[in-house]
């Protein structure tokens, strides 16, 4: 098994009077960050179905965009649709912050992550989330859905 270190600090808005049900998770990724999106996806939904929360999780391909004015991209109109038909209650967005590879491996990842509540638009809870050390994706995945999860249910998130 391989070894490593992860970490996760957040801030919750305080005086939050529900707990959300129904979590949208959109995960961003590009060339690089593929692997682990798509496994933190099946991570995720896994953790969730386990502990019989409900979850969507939305993988969006990032390009590098070009420069216009008012343009709305295909991922803008697929988190509005899908924030539509899922009735969701709060998107926690990943914005990956860091993510290092030595020699093909993954050796440290840094994400942000925001929750917003969809009905106010104001962010209700943010955290950074480390993972250090010998981590394959599919590892890293396992690891962070686990203590994501856990950290959004003793913030009182879920």
């Amino acid at each position: 098994m391989l070894s490593g270190c992860v970490s996760i600090d957040s801030v919750a808005k305080r005086g939050i009077q529900k707990q959300y049900n129904n979590p949208l998770i959109v995960i961003p990724f590009d060339s690089r960050t593929s692997k682990i999106a798509t496994n933190l996806k099946s991570e995720l939904e896994k953790v969730f179905s386990a502990n019989n929360h409900k979850v969507s999780v939305l993988t969006l391909r990032v390009e590098d965009s070009k420069l216009e004015l008012n343009s709305t991209t295909e991922n803008e109109s697929r988190l509005a649709e899908e924030i539509a038909q899922g009735h969701n209650d709060i998107v926690i967005f990943f914005r990956p912050n860091e993510i290092y590879y030595v020699n093909g491996g993954l050796q440290t990842a840094t994400y942000i992550l925001v929750g917003t509540d969809v009905s106010s638009k104001k962010e209700v809870w943010k955290a950074n989330y480390k993972a250090q050390g010998g981590f394959g994706p599919a590892s890293l995945a396992k690891k962070s859905a686990n203590i994501i999860f856990n950290k959004l249910q003793s913030d009182n998130i879920l």
